[in-house]
């Protein structure tokens, strides 16, 4: 688990049919507050970016 302040990220993964992975990321923990929404709406920018990374570094090479 990442901690991010008060927020924290975890990772599970699931196996999958043919040696793929299921990856679910879940971003919680957040507090109220313009500061806690501005870390809040950067991370839902950036997650999608870093799970987008992720997937490109372990794709089955043909």
């Amino acid at each position: 688990m990442l901690a991010f302040g008060r927020s924290s990220a975890r990772r599970s993964g699931k196996p999958l049919p043919d040696s793929r992975t299921e990856v679910t990321l879940r971003n919680f923990g957040y507090g109220d507050g313009e500061d806690w929404a501005k870390a809040k709406a950067y991370f839902a920018n950036a997650w999608p970016a870093v799970m987008d990374s992720l997937e490109k570094r372990f794709a089955k090479r043909t």
